[in-house]
C-alpha cells in the first residue's frame, strides 16, 4: 500500500552525522523522500509533538532535548512506508 509517513532525525542523530545514512536506509527500501526541511523545533512544538506523554518520567527530558538543536524533518513515500520507517 503507498502511504506517505513523517520521520524527524532528532538533535543527537544530526549532531552524530546520522542524517545521510538515515535517508539511505528510506531510499534502499524503495522509498522516496519527498520533502526535506531542517529546523529548531521551540519549546511548545516538542511539547505538543509529544503530548501523549505528558506526565510521564521521561517527558521533560524528551522535549529539552528536541529542543536541544536543529532536527531534520522527513516526509517519507512509498510501499509500506509506515511500516519501514518505524521498523
Amino acid at each position: 500500500m503507498n502511504q506517505q509517513t513523517v520521520a524527524i532525525i532528532k538533535p543527537d542523530g544530526v549532531k552524530k552525522g546520522f542524517v545521510d545514512k538515515i535517508k539511505q536506509r528510506y531510499l534502499k527500501a524503495d522509498l522516496e523522500i519527498v520533502w526535506e526541511s531542517q529546523m529548531q523545533l521551540e519549546y511548545w512544538q516538542a511539547f505538543r509533538l509529544y503530548e501523549e506523554h505528558a506526565g510521564r518520567f521521561y517527558f521533560e527530558g524528551l522535549v529539552l532535548s528536541m529542543t536541544s538543536g536543529p532536527c531534520v524533518v522527513l516526509i517519507i513515500q512509498g510501499e509500506n512506508a509506515i511500516e519501514v520507517v518505524r521498523g
